[in-house]
């Protein structure tokens, strides 16, 4: 094997790692963040807020630091972004120990800007490998959030307990929890991606864009309004938003949903336990399905499972445990298709300098999407209930089989 590839898969395998540790600080934080929101604000109509400026926060450092990763390179601005979440995290214990709503939203906005890294190291992976392996290593750095899935909502009671005998307050010990893990995952990055994970970067030696002049590969081609205008990173955007905003508008309201009916949380560490293995689990098989089949038909099977969990959650009724365990897995599943599918579809063909400026801009879009969705939320649910939340996520869920017709048609 090749020196070069040696380094690849190592510095491949450091992603994985950054990311899982990542994904269980945010999970053990993001699973209480609707209850802890309702108990300071005694409201459920503000409830999904916290979550809304986490996804506006990540929306944020999607941008900047795609911008800084330009620059100075992607170690550089990872270790700076998950830094960021971890002061993030620190400022979450002072807002439940404060009883203050005000820092609770200052909290999750500075850990959401960091966590944008999360989702950039997926494209990080990409970069690294040829188009006919792209999806298989996007798929395994995805895949490592699957530990935080399971250790996330594991952490939930016995932090709580910490939390309540040493923070002042059972829901402060989750986002200590949370702290701590990002501060380790900025370590991490910190110590194993040398070499710079840009410098062997795999992108073609000529490269078509927008208007159907070929390049050279090495540096930034193309304007943006150039890039947004074809017909695969319009579809591929769209793909994106929607997944996100779907999944982000069921689940952020799941939690409080479980304890309006008068479940504890155990309860809600199963069932988000199971959404973020549906999520993050599969991630390997789908890399391997979107390279063997392509991402439209990926996109397609996504789209329908976000559908078919959004009626099934509608139909859960008092929260019962196994009929919302499986619909919230089969959210993660669909989110997961969605995902996966569109970044590699986003990142074919394209010169490095156009692939991190449409990384950023889609990873911003996506995560505004991700923020309206927690926004608007609370206002759901108030109004119509979770059950006429659910059915206005299924209803959306099928957008983007408009976005498929018309890829086809151009």
């Amino acid at each position: 094997m090749k020196l070069q590839d040696r380094q690849r898969r190592r510095l491949t395998g450091a992603l994985f790692i950054g990311n899982a540790l990542a994904s269980t600080a945010f999970l053990a934080a993001i699973s209480v963040v609707s209850i802890a929101a309702e108990g300071l604000t005694g409201s459920t109509q503000w409830a999904g807020l916290p979550s809304a400026l986490g996804t506006v926060g990540s929306a944020l450092g999607a941008s900047v630091l795609t911008a800084l990763s330009r620059r100075s390179g992607r170690r550089t601005a990872f270790c700076l972004g998950f830094t960021i979440s971890a002061a993030g995290g620190a400022i979450g214990v002072s807002s439940l120990w404060m009883a203050s709503y005000g820092v609770l939203l200052a909290a999750m906005l500075i850990m959401g800007f960091g966590r944008s890294v999360s989702q950039l190291a997926r494209f990080a992976a990409g970069d690294l490998w040829s188009d006919d392996r792209r999806a298989s290593a996007i798929g395994f750095v995805v895949w490592a959030a699957t530990i935080g899935s399971v250790a996330g909502p594991l952490l939930i009671v016995p932090a709580s307990r910490l939390g309540a005998a040493y923070l002042g307050a059972e829901l402060a010990g989750p986002f200590a929890i949370s702290g701590a893990g990002f501060a380790l995952a900025a370590l991490w990055y910190f110590v194993m991606l040398r070499p710079e994970p840009l410098t062997l970067a795999n992108v073609p030696e000529v490269v078509p864009i927008a208007d159907g002049v070929e390049t050279s590969g090495v540096a930034r081609q193309s304007s943006l309004w150039q890039l947004v205008r074809h017909p695969t990173a319009q579809l591929s955007l769209l793909v994106l938003m929607i997944s996100q905003f779907v999944m982000i508008l069921v689940m952020t309201m799941t939690p409080l949903h479980i304890s309006g009916h008068h479940h504890g949380l155990g309860l809600v560490s199963g069932v988000m336990m199971s959404h973020t293995l549906g999520m993050f689990a599969i991630a390997p098989l789908t890399g391997y399905l979107v390279d063997r089949f392509g991402p439209h038909r990926m996109i397609a099977a996504g789209s329908l499972l976000l559908a078919l969990s959004s009626l099934l959650s509608a139909v859960a009724g008092e929260a019962q445990a196994l009929p919302l365990t499986v619909s919230l897995f089969l959210l993660g599943v669909g989110w997961n298709f969605g995902f996966v599918s569109a970044s590699s579809a986003l990142q074919e063909g394209l010169a490095l300098g156009d692939r991190l400026r449409l990384q950023g801009l889609a990873d911003s879009m996506t995560w505004a999407s991700g923020g309206l969705a927690a926004l608007a939320s609370g206002f759901m649910m108030s109004a119509w209930s979770f059950d006429g939340l659910a059915l206005v996520g299924a209803g959306i869920s099928l957008v983007p089989f408009v976005g498929l017709i018309r890829h086809h048609r151009r």
